[in-house]
């Protein structure tokens, strides 16, 4: 079993992206898998989320989700941000899936809450939880 927890400030994930194109496409990435890369690039692309801020915390809910899961998942998994995909399960909670067939885990149980500037993210990793 596993408890992690993290909060993050969106203004950090938005300075973050603003650097450059260069930058944004390294922290893509590094925190995103590949599905999650392709919606994000859908979003901009349809200006579902036209501001930045809206974009910041689009992306800051993954990072803090993920760094939160890493943290459950500490000392006995090893697995990287893009090895991470934020989804809902079938009745609509947010999860993580593992995208490593290396780690044969069932899905990781979040929370997360995120105001004005903040996000924060818990994770629970039951070894017995049943796939969703």
């Amino acid at each position: 079993m596993g408890l992690g927890i993290d909060i993050l400030k969106i203004s950090r994930i938005s300075r973050l992206i603003q650097r450059s194109p260069e930058w944004e496409k390294n922290f893509l990435k590094k925190c995103l898998c590949e599905n999650e890369i392709k919606k994000y690039n859908l979003i901009k692309s349809n200006s579902s989320l036209p501001r930045l801020s809206e974009q910041a915390k689009w992306l800051a809910v993954r990072w803090c989700v993920k760094e939160a899961v890493f943290k459950a998942l500490q000392p006995n998994f090893r697995v990287y941000m893009s090895m991470m995909e934020y989804v809902r399960t079938p009745t609509g909670y947010p999860s993580v899936v593992i995208h490593d067939p290396r780690f044969p885990l069932s899905p990781v149980m979040v929370s997360v809450s995120h105001e004005e500037d903040l996000v924060v993210a818990n994770a629970l990793y039951l070894p017995s939880m049943p796939k969703t």
